[in-house]
């Protein structure tokens, strides 16, 4: 395991790691015979036992450093130390990631959108010349430099695939970020230069909106959104986007390789006319769903439990309904109850109320109630004779 204070191959000394990945780190190193500060990326302990780990990194070297772009990061050097650790030099990038920067600010101003994807676009032209797939775009992997302009570096080569003489590229299984992934990439199957391009059309919505197109926490999650073949707008999550954006997403990002861009100027070019000025809204955006498109993306299995959970849910609203109906007799009868019970107390409360019983003092006998009076039988009057 290097430590700081290292020195590699008697011309970098390794003052402190700025990132660490499954094969191996990154260092800010000092490069002694020019004395400036620059980016060493060194194999792990499990990378140099690793035979394909080791074609990776050496893959990355050569790749990183075939594609000449100022906007792709810099190969200044590739050695291998005394303990047979390999290691890349690199240029030094001070800035933050795109991914940092959407954490930071939830989403960007559409200007650096457009820079962004100008510059990425140029950086993928480039590698495309060359024969290289870099199959990783993604927003961890583009970096902005610090500054009032927007600057983008295309980083990590590592697993870009190289177009051999007998044909396009092949991938060995799925490999790349599902977020980013295209869906016949995701899938494992042979890709091309639009398999870069679906990527950076992810990034360019996850630049604008914070969000993803086909959003999901695992490779099973978003391979049913892919399925679906269908994504909320932009305009959906921000309001004010020029018309034409949405209508870009839509061959950007489309699920069928075919119905993409085919090439990184066609992608720039078209985004530029759809945010010309005489395209923006007038009117605030509504969410508006093609539901015609949605209707053709879905397949039949999905409509099928729509219709389900539809109907699940009028069962439900049924008998929601019907408890509704019970409290309220309930409640009526209860209502009746209270109203004549009120009106009898209302009714008692008129009659005359019993005289308050007699104080009886205890020292004092109490007197006996008095003798009734014997009825006197009635006298007959005389008749008075004339």
């Amino acid at each position: 395991m290097l430590q700081a204070g290292a020195v590699l191959a008697r011309s970098y000394r390794l003052l402190h790691t700025i990132g660490e990945g499954g094969m191996g780190r990154v260092w800010v190193a000092e490069q002694l015979a020019l004395d400036r500060k620059v980016a060493v990326k060194v194999l792990s302990d499990e990378g140099i036992q690793s035979k394909p780990a080791l074609e990776l990194f050496h893959r990355e070297a050569r790749a990183t450093a075939k594609v000449d772009s100022p906007h792709v990061v810099r190969v200044l050097d590739f050695d291998v130390t005394e303990q047979g650790f390999p290691f890349l030099v690199l240029e030094l990038l001070v800035g933050e990631t795109l991914e940092e920067r959407v954490l930071r600010m939830g989403s960007l101003p559409l200007d650096d959108a457009r820079a962004i994807l100008e510059q990425t676009c140029h950086a993928l032209s480039a590698a495309h010349g060359c024969g290289i797939l870099h199959r990783d775009i993604k927003a961890e992997n583009l970096f902005l430099q610090a500054g009032r302009r927007v600057d983008v570096k295309l980083l990590d080569f590592g697993i870009a695939l190289v177009k051999n003489a007998t044909g396009g590229p092949r991938q060995m299984g799925p490999v790349g970020t599902p977020q980013y992934m295209s869906p016949e990439q995701m899938l494992g199957q042979d890709i091309d230069e639009r398999s870069d391009l679906f990527s950076l059309g992810v990034c360019i919505y996850h630049a604008l909106t914070g969000a993803f197109p086909y959003p999901g926490n695992s490779c099973a999650e978003i391979g049913c959104a892919l399925s679906l073949g269908t994504f909320l707008p932009p305009s959906a999550y921000r309001l004010g986007l020029p018309r034409g954006v949405d209508e870009w997403f839509k061959k950007a990002i489309a699920v069928r390789a075919e119905e993409r861009f085919s090439s990184p100027s066609e992608m720039l070019e078209t985004f530029e006319r759809a945010i010309e000025p005489s395209s923006t809204r007038d009117t605030p955006v509504s969410l508006e769903l093609d539901l015609e498109r949605l209707h053709e993306g879905w397949p039949s299995a999905v409509w099928k439990a729509i219709g389900a959970v539809a109907a699940l849910a009028a069962v439900a609203v049924t008998v929601h309904a019907g408890m509704v109906e019970r409290r309220a007799t309930r409640a009526l009868a209860a209502a009746a109850e209270t109203r004549t019970t009120s009106a009898i107390i209302e009714a008692r409360a008129d009659l005359p109320l019993p005289p308050p019983p007699a104080l009886i003092d205890s020292g004092t006998p109490a007197p006996a109630p008095p003798k009734a009076a014997a009825p006197q039988p009635k006298k007959k009057a005389a008749r008075q004779r004339q």
